[in-house]
């Protein structure tokens, strides 16, 4: 009996999911019809989103064909969403931002107000009436940028919907380079320019330069730099907890120069790391990853921007920062399909996922560690 009634329960289940399904689709069918877009018509999208999860596959297949398509476009968003973040753990400990996308025009900006300054306090005060002042507040915006992967041929569609395993290794190539994008673009914009945010290696001059058209050798990274960062984060009163540092491959060999990094868990600094770190030194969280940003040799190094020429004098950065004061922004993965185009013999895809972030207007809580020659 209870056998019975499970079954039942499963097939009215999947009949409702079925017949909401095809209703929703058939509103926006409706919309398509009428000339209208699929991304107007928001109070039908979660609910399409859920069908194409859980419809079978053939009820998929009979759908329209814009409409079938739109369905393997969320399939596909749904995968690339899943990944496109989680690989790269560093640039999560950070603000979210996410909440305030605004669109504008053909992009989007984040739109943020800022507290103005704090009022005075005084002791015993002397003089009344005290002085008035009037606080004023600031807006903190900026833009989100746009990652776009170049298009692939895919063929057999209905496969790809069908497996996810295909799917994924479709998508895993859209997903790792998106992924190393946002990276490098967020760990360049929280890099910090100016003398009092940048500090200097201050080893031996041993280790072979690595930034890209870098020549020559480079200065190691010391426990005494890693001590004048956090004495500048303290001047800057960023708090103790929740504290970060995200080092190129190449500083590697010199965090393991260093004892308290080495015998972390000796001295009990390896408890409660964080997801993706692979230690801690002097209150920071160490990250790593193949590149991080790249410095000019000018008397106070300059940031240079992603993408630009090497040269010989370059030097690799760390990035050391606190949680509370940088800010990210991670817009939704959208997946842009044509289908069973005859020239091709198969169908174009192509993905593009917005993503932001920023440091604060007075570059506290963001030290950079640059190479010395």
């Amino acid at each position: 009996m209870k056998k019975t009634t499970r079954t039942l329960s499963l097939i009215t289940a999947l009949l409702f999911t079925a017949l909401f399904g095809l209703i929703g689709f058939s509103v926006v069918d409706a919309a398509f019809e009428m000339g209208g877009e699929l991304a107007k018509f928001w109070p039908v999208l979660p609910l399409v989103k859920l069908t194409v999860e859980f419809l079978p596959f053939n009820i998929i297949q009979r759908l329209p064909g814009h409409l079938y398509a739109e369905a393997t476009a969320i399939v596909f968003a749904k995968d690339i969403e899943e990944n496109i973040y989680p690989a790269n753990e560093f640039y999560k400990q950070s603000t979210d931002d996410t909440p305030f996308i605004e669109s504008e025009g053909n992009g989007s900006v984040v739109r943020k107000g800022v507290a103005g300054a704090k009022p005075s306090v005084s002791i015993d005060r002397s003089s009344l009436p005290a002085t008035i002042s009037k606080r004023t507040d600031d807006s903190d915006d900026y833009s989100i940028a746009e990652f776009t992967t170049d298009p692939s041929l895919i063929q057999v569609t209905e496969d790809l919907i069908l497996r996810y395993d295909k799917r994924m290794s479709l998508l895993q190539n859209h997903i790792d380079t998106i992924n190393t994008k946002v990276a490098d673009y967020l760990a360049n914009k929280w890099l910090p320019d100016g003398a009092s945010n940048i500090v200097r290696s201050s080893g031996t001059a041993t280790r072979t330069a690595s930034a890209p058209s870098a020549a020559g050798t480079r200065k190691r990274v010391i426990k005494d730099d890693v001590i004048k960062v956090a004495e500048i984060m303290n001047r800057m009163d960023a708090p103790a907890n929740g504290r970060f540092m995200l080092i190129p491959a190449e500083f590697l060999s010199d965090m393991l120069s260093i004892d308290d990094f080495v015998h972390a868990d000796k001295l009990g600094s390896r408890s409660n790391l964080v997801e993706g770190s692979i230690g801690r030194i002097l209150g920071f969280d160490v990250f790593m990853r193949s590149s991080t940003g790249v410095y000019d040799n000018t008397a106070t190094p300059v940031k240079k921007a992603l993408g630009a020429s090497g040269a010989a004098t370059d030097n690799l950065a760390a990035l050391f920062w606190y949680r509370g004061w940088v800010n990210r922004a991670e817009g939704n993965a959208k997946v842009f399909l044509d289908e069973d185009k005859p020239e091709y013999y198969g169908s174009i895809m192509s993905a593009m996922v917005r993503a932001g972030g920023k440091i604060r207007k007075d570059k506290k809580g963001v030290v950079a560690l640059v190479e010395a020659a």
